[in-house]
């Protein structure tokens, strides 16, 4: 397990360099994981490497970091979609690592020396409870119970992880009409490669370490694949970092109230004309033209609350503010192809106020079921 200990250390000085450069919350909690991955791994490479003296205390902080690692990523993903008044209680995530991490170490201390040498040499390097009796058996329940929250734990991480994702692009999408920078798409992809790796954590945790300590070749398969997904994982968590800063996403969006949480039910009190405003102001001004259009613009222009443009499209139209701006947008640019159709592709997509082109065949494809491209051809 040393090539995975070498990318998650890599990965720990870089993003602590990012760190000390640019403190910041979110960038921390992955540092935070990834020093843990390498103290993991760290105890990986001592249990394999069969150095006695350090078995045990190694054993103590693997059962930590093994119960931890999935959640401080869960914890990491939280910092970036929740809303800050969320995360008062979150760290509790921790505590299953920390309350079995001290009974292990505890009966540890009371085992004696023979009790400790048949546990370590059966149950540890052969998953064998042969000779495994007194305080050894307790240990033995201790490091079982270990293994099932490990499972529990990754399909939480799983779980969880993709919903909140989801959430805050539903928050994004219903905020701006241009989300290709702000939105956590990459995260995506991101949780793809967590969720390989969470599938090997679980078969790997279900055979148990024994099952690679006789086997340099069987080990060198999950290192090498752990390798590659946690070096997935620090790549493009470095570089979504990086795009969320400069994306200033308002902090405002994390107060969105969500389609599940209630208020997709509140529709009796919208004013009656609020659809024909907002269908005027969009037909009459283009408004959808504006680049980096926000609701709050809308609602500002229409002399109404965002809440109520919300409901809205939510609601009554059944679209995302994202989803309907850029469906005005598409028909927009689908008339200037047919009015113009010598113009660059690249002017009607500014015309048509899509920030990047991008966005606009992405867009265009979603609404038109073909690419601006081939649309055009056959005008």
């Amino acid at each position: 397990m040393t090539l995975p200990m070498m990318v998650t250390g890599l990965w720990s000085v870089i993003l602590l360099f990012d760190l000390l450069r640019c403190p910041d919350r979110t960038r921390g909690r992955l540092v935070v994981f990834m020093i843990t991955a390498t103290v993991l791994y760290a105890g990986h490479g001592i249990f394999f490497a069969r150095y006695a003296p350090l078995v045990v205390p190694a054993d103590v902080v693997y059962t930590f970091c093994n119960l931890a690692v999935y959640p401080l990523y869960l914890l990491y993903i939280m910092q970036l979609t929740d809303d800050p008044a969320g995360r008062r209680r979150e760290w509790i995530l921790l505590l299953p690592a920390a309350v079995l991490t001290l009974a292990v170490a505890a009966v540890y201390v009371v085992m004696d020396e023979e009790t400790t040498t048949a546990f370590v040499g059966n149950y540890l390097y052969r998953e064998s409870s042969q000779a495994v009796v007194g305080l050894g058996m307790v240990q033995l329940v201790l490091h079982r119970m270990v293994h099932v929250l490990f499972a529990l734990e990754v399909l939480l991480v799983l779980v969880l992880g993709v919903r909140k994702v989801a959430r805050y692009d539903r928050k994004v999408a219903s905020y701006y009409a241009d989300t290709d920078d702000k939105s956590l798409r990459p995260l995506h992809h991101l949780l793809v490669a967590v969720a390989i790796t969470c599938l090997l954590s679980f078969v790997a945790n279900a055979l148990g370490r024994h099952m690679f300590a006789h086997s340099l070749w069987l080990l060198a398969i999950p290192s090498a694949l752990f390798s590659v997904l946690l070096f997935a994982i620090g790549y493009v968590g470095q570089r979504l970092r990086v795009r969320v800063e400069d994306t200033e996403v308002d902090a405002e969006v994390l107060l969105i109230p969500d389609v599940d949480d209630g208020m997709h039910t509140m529709t009796d009190n919208l004013p009656p004309d609020l659809l024909e405003r907002l269908e005027a102001i969009m037909t009459d001004e283009q408004l959808y033209t504006q680049p980096n259009l926000r609701i709050t613009d809308v609602a500002m222009r229409m002399g109404t609350n965002r809440q109520y443009v919300y409901l809205l499209l939510r609601n009554v139209m059944h679209l995302s503010f994202a989803d309907y701006v850029n469906n005005r947008r598409v028909a927009h640019a689908v008339r200037l192809i047919k009015q113009s159709p010598d113009m660059l592709l690249t002017d009607v997509a500014v015309q048509s106020g899509f920030a990047s082109t991008t966005s606009f065949y992405r867009n265009f494809k979603r609404v038109m079921g073909t690419t601006p491209t081939e649309y055009k051809a056959g005008v």
